[in-house]
């Protein structure tokens, strides 16, 4: 192989299909690739037993803490809407509660596809 400042690397002759000297080099795109190559990246963390232990327990946590408002909220609003004594305008409120909670129920359970 020969080298001179300010010109690419050529492999000599006879070395087994390189160009030539006085060849140019040949030139890759890497934004635009040649076909019949594809390529991927992938980064996968390292989870440590205890990282995996504290994120499974916020998980849970956060959960529990999601039911617990959902059940008092409903709850909260079925009193509304069960209760004697209570004014036309909070029954009226707790209705609407429960409508948003059966809607939000529903919407889960029911998925629709966004691609659709």
């Amino acid at each position: 192989m020969s080298s001179q400042p300010g010109t690419a690397i050529t492999p000599a002759p006879g070395t087994g299909g390189a160009p030539g000297p006085g060849a140019p080099p040949p030139t890759f795109s890497l934004s635009t690739p040649t076909g019949g190559v594809t390529g991927s990246w992938k980064l996968d963390p390292v989870e440590h037993d205890w990282d995996r232990i504290v994120r499974l327990g916020k998980d849970v946590i956060q959960f529990l803490v999601f039911v617990g408002m959902f059940v008092g909220g409903t709850g909260l609003c079925v009193y509304g809407t069960l209760a004697t004594g209570i004014t036309p305008e909070m029954h009226a409120l707790a209705l609407q509660g429960l409508t948003g909670a059966a809607g939000g129920v529903l919407g889960y359970l029911v998925k629709k596809n966004k691609e659709s």
